[in-house]
């Protein structure tokens, strides 16, 4: 059986309509809507809020499958062993984990420390922050909760900011999927 044979123009247009006819169904397939847990914002579509009050600084973040809440952002310097703390409470409200992966303050790597499993957990990506989770960061003597401990020099600073009323020392949170938040967080005692 011989097959009619067809010209390059009516292919094309056969190919092309075969094409039409499967993109439009795979796009169809998609959840636009974020049914499925994951956000479909645009990208660069951000939403911010920064506040200070006596419990800290506080910063979200919402954005396409971040939404972020820092509250009570303070660096403690204990006066026992002179060594200085970053203490937090991060909520992960977004559809996915996030980590925490380094902590600079005032311009030093701070060192991360995981809790117990399952809460706050340090991987190579850094801690991890389940979604629809709250974890506590505490002084580094509290092993029940992850700690961020600041290097010597950055004690110093501390120190130094904690003797002027209303002292701040700038910090750097880089998480995996949020990205980069840089606060002036207070000194307390």
């Amino acid at each position: 059986m011989r097959y009619p044979r067809r010209s390059p123009r009516s292919l094309l247009l056969a190919v092309g309509a075969l094409a039409a006819v499967l993109s439009a169904g795979l796009l169809a397939g998609c959840s636009a809507n974020g049914s499925d847990g994951v956000q479909r914002a645009a990208p660069g579509s951000a939403q911010t809020t920064l506040s200070s009050g006596p419990d800290g600084v506080s910063y979200s973040v919402q954005a396409r499958n971040v939404d972020l809440a820092l509250t009570g952002a303070t660096l403690r310097l204990d006066p026992a062993s002179g060594k200085a703390s970053l203490q937090f409470t991060v909520d992960n409200k977004g559809p996915v984990t996030e980590h925490l992966g380094l902590v600079t303050v005032d311009g030093g790597q701070a060192q991360l420390n995981g809790g117990p499993a399952g809460e706050g957990l340090l991987s190579t990506a850094g801690i991890r922050l389940d979604s629809g989770t709250s974890t506590a960061f505490g002084a580094p003597t509290d092993v029940k909760d992850p700690s961020i401990v600041l290097p010597a020099g950055a004690a110093a600073a501390v120190r130094a900011a904690g003797q002027k009323a209303g002292g701040t020392v700038p910090v750097m949170l880089m998480f995996g999927i949020a990205g980069t938040v840089q606060l002036n967080v207070p000194v307390r005692s």
